[in-house]
């Protein structure tokens, strides 16, 4: 289930999804949750409510290689 998050002075969509998802790719998710959020600056204003959409049971795994 999708939940709301209040933005913090100066934080960045994709510090966001790094500490809620463990993935900063996952930036593109929030993009398409909040579509206004594009013309947003870098770092954002306090106060700013964000979508923040479940995850793809996929999301923050990390992907090894096996070189031996």
């Amino acid at each position: 289930m999708a939940r709301t998050y209040l933005t913090r002075d100066g934080e960045t969509l994709d510090a966001i999804a790094y500490r809620i998802y463990g993935d900063e790719q996952m930036v593109h998710m929030i993009l398409a949750a909040n579509p206004d959020a594009i013309a947003l600056p870098p770092k954002l204003p306090s106060g700013r409510k964000l979508i923040l959409p479940d995850a793809p049971p996929s999301a923050g795994q990390i992907k090894t290689v096996r070189l031996w």
